[in-house]
């Protein structure tokens, strides 16, 4: 048995040799043919030895891409490698063609946000087939296995550029530049790593440090989008006064004055909330403003609880020798705020003057003059300066298909799943 042991494991084709006993008495051999599938460490060409601590389960190199494929079939040491990529790999690349029947659309979805979506599944997919196919044909010959490797580096530069830029896109949606500008810096780093990943050059053990070091930034470059969009927010808070969402709102009021809609809108609710300042002088401004061509969104809008920079960072962050505790917060109670001097009317002649001391946002009762029978209990409440308007009445009750903003979307067009909320 020992013979015939060192036989069976020493090529992947053997021949053994039965014995028979034949019709008439006498003892014949007959020959039988085995293949071998799996190897030892022991047996396997000195290429093929990446981990001393396998012992089993090796294919043996084939120098044929059929067996190789054929090793799909059967239990081995990249069995999991394999399935565990190329199972993944199969369900990305099928929604990409699915993906706009299961991601839900908006009135403001285009056809470029299903695109991007399909930039990151592609990336993926790109990822995964790669990773599954040099799996599967590392067994070829060294040859193969060294350029399957590096196509499988590839893959991972291909699904970190997608993936970057797929989330620059959202991140930075209403900052085209600065998705630009990181998309950019991505893709130089992207193609640069995968320069590196080809080249036999760069595999050499002098050039090794400078590679794994290119990958390191390449990585490390994903933080700049996030410094970024901390930085804007940061900037916004305490050079502005505003947080992220009040942002959002004077970019709103910006677009609107670009398209010529604000000034009018800011000048209907001067005449509903100040109606005791309104005389033929400051109606003469109205009209001077309304035929003047250029206006800057400063001499239209100001955003009441900007304090400064230092006002709104000691707002923001509490005093200044607090800044570093991490147990530190805001002194305020968080329901009243500080306004600047702009909030409060000096002149009760001048337009410019009462338009800026309009309540924020100045354009949130621009439909008051259209409410109906139904919401014709308008209330306007003044405590402090601050003036809140009621024009729905408050027993109405409305199902979440009728709540719309002034813009006339729903919250649907937000992302809400309505039937589940």
């Amino acid at each position: 048995m020992g013979d015939v042991h060192q036989r069976k494991v020493a090529t992947m084709v053997t021949t053994e040799e039965q014995p028979l006993i034949g019709t008439d008495g006498q003892i014949k051999l007959r020959k039988k043919t085995v293949v071998r599938k799996l190897y030892t460490w022991e047996e396997i060409p000195e290429w093929q030895k990446d981990n001393e601590h396998i012992h089993t389960g090796y294919v043996r190199e084939t120098s044929s891409v059929m067996e190789c494929i054929r090793s799909l079939f059967y239990l081995h040491n990249e069995t999991v490698n394999i399935y565990s990529h190329l199972i993944p790999a199969i369900a990305f690349f099928s929604t990409i063609f699915f993906n706009k029947y299961v991601v839900p659309t908006y009135s403001t979805t285009t056809m470029i946000d299903y695109l991007i979506i399909d930039i990151f599944f592609l990336g993926a997919f790109s990822c995964l087939i790669l990773s599954s196919t040099f799996h599967c044909l590392k067994s070829h010959s060294l040859r193969v296995a060294v350029f399957g490797n590096k196509l499988d580096y590839l893959g991972i530069v291909f699904l970190i550029v997608a993936s970057m830029v797929s989330i620059l896109y959202y991140g930075f949606h209403g900052n085209p530049w600065f998705f630009g500008i990181f998309s950019l810096i991505t893709m130089t780093f992207g193609a640069a790593c995968a320069v590196v990943s080809l080249k036999d050059t760069f595999r050499s053990r002098e050039w090794r440090p400078y590679r794994a070091a290119l990958f390191v930034i390449f990585g490390l470059s994903a933080v700049l989008p996030i410094l970024a969009g901390l930085f804007k927010c940061l900037f916004n808070q305490i050079f502005n006064g505003r947080s992220q969402i009040e942002s959002w709102e004077m970019d709103r009021l910006e677009t609107l004055a670009r398209m010529s809609k604000l000034l009018p809108i800011l000048i209907e609710n001067v005449w509903y909330i100040f109606p005791n300042l309104r005389n033929e002088h400051v109606e003469s401004q109205a009209e001077a403003l309304l035929n003047k061509k250029r206006l800057s969104l400063d001499e239209l809008v100001n955003f009441p609880y900007d304090l400064g920079p230092v006002r709104n960072a000691i707002q923001l962050l509490g005093t200044p020798p607090l800044w570093l505790y991490p147990f530190s917060g805001p002194q305020d109670d968080g329901l009243h705020f500080q306004k600047n001097e702009e909030s409060m009317i000096e002149d009760p002649n001048s337009l410019n003057d009462i338009i800026l001391c309009l309540p924020w946002p100045p354009d949130s009762t621009k439909h008051l003059n259209s409410t109906s029978e139904h919401t014709s209990n308008v209330q306007i409440i003044s405590e402090e300066g601050e003036q809140v308007i009621r024009i729905r009445t408050p027993d109405k009750k409305l199902s979440r298909s009728e709540w719309l903003n002034d813009w006339g979307e729903s919250l649907e067009d937000f992302g809400v799943d309505v039937d589940i909320e």
